[in-house]
């Protein structure tokens, strides 16, 4: 099983390179299931123990993004 939150906490991965690469993937819009693989790839090769998808959830929300909210416009009809 993944580190929970509190385990990130104190291995004091806030501001760390994962922090970083969390940031880059949502930035690029792969959502927190393949942003979680991924960083779980970088954390093996680092030999250090995977996270969960809450952890990385958690990770990003302490960031503060900003989040601009898309709007559907309506089509419409030609006479």
């Amino acid at each position: 099983m993944g580190l929970g939150i509190s385990e990130i906490q104190k291995k004091n991965m806030c501001g760390s390179v994962e922090v970083e690469l969390i940031a880059k993937w949502m930035e690029e819009g792969l959502g927190f299931w393949l942003t979680t693989m991924f960083v779980n790839d970088h954390l093996k090769q680092e030999e250090k123990k995977e996270v969960s998808v809450k952890s990385v959830y958690n990770a990003f929300y302490r960031m503060k993004p900003l989040i601009t909210r898309i709007e559907k416009k309506t089509k419409t009809q030609k006479s």
